[in-house]
């Protein structure tokens, strides 16, 4: 396992403040398509795509988190997240997300 995995997220903050920076990007995504100009000159390449995806789907990961989530009521909420659930599922992100990044 790599060792930037080794970690324990306190999933409450981890949900609260993955969410705000992701709102916050979609915030700028939105006033950029707004003027062209500045658009022109970005170039996406083929990892910046993939890592969006991988971004998205912890964002999801998120979404699907339930603070006080019992598992006795899963049939109630199919998609919910336990803090341990999303914590195990951000790890498995990650580790596919790997290599588009680089940690020294």
């Amino acid at each position: 396992m790599t060792d930037f995995l080794n970690f324990k997220i306190d999933a409450i903050k981890f949900d609260k403040e993955f969410s705000e920076k992701v709102e916050a990007i979609e915030e700028k995504s939105k006033s950029l398509s707004k003027n062209y100009e500045e658009l022109k000159d970005i170039e996406l390449d083929l990892a910046s795509l993939e890592f969006s995806k991988w971004i998205s789907e912890i964002y999801l990961c998120c979404n699907e988190f339930y603070p006080s989530f019992i598992e006795e009521e899963r049939s109630e909420l199919i998609f919910a997240k336990t803090e341990d659930q999303l914590r195990n599922a951000v790890q498995d992100l990650l580790l596919k997300m790997e290599k588009y990044f680089y940690l020294f």
